[in-house]
């Protein structure tokens, strides 16, 4: 996917699929766009296709038919939803990342703020030089 930087941080631009930690390697990433569906879903899908077909044929009422087809693909989204739950980074795991990355900001950015910090200096030297030359009004 992308380098691994320092303590195995993805050095991509991009925000990787967990907060540096491991990333998808090349045999589960050539398995193609059905690696992350399980069996259940795959099974919940065929039953509710099977559910609505029979559901037209056995309901006379197409409307009702097409309510408990649309309330059946409603459950299924919530199923794909559910299925990796519990797959997300929790807090702390998101927070070192976020702090890892603000470090790498923060190391990158030293020359810049070296130099700000210098015209700063610059300026109030300036400021206070025109202030010393300036008579004052009392």
């Amino acid at each position: 996917m992308g380098r691994k930087g320092p303590a195995g941080v993805s050095t991509a631009r991009h925000r990787p699929s967990t907060c540096g930690g491991t990333t998808a390697t090349a045999s589960s990433a050539g398995a193609g766009i059905l690696v992350a569906v399980n069996g259940r879903l795959a099974l919940a899908g065929v039953v509710w296709a099977a559910v609505s077909v029979a559901a037209f044929v056995a309901i006379g009422n197409v409307i009702v038919a097409a309510g408990l087809v649309v309330f059946g693909l409603v459950l299924l989204v919530v199923l794909a939803m559910a299925s990796d739950w519990d797959s997300h980074p929790d807090f702390e795991e998101r927070e070192l990342y976020r702090s890892r990355r603000r470090k790498d900001k923060w190391d990158r950015n030293a020359d810049v703020r070296a130099r700000d910090r210098q015209r700063w200096e610059a300026h109030q030297a300036r400021q206070a030089e025109k202030a010393a030359r300036r008579p004052r009004q009392d």
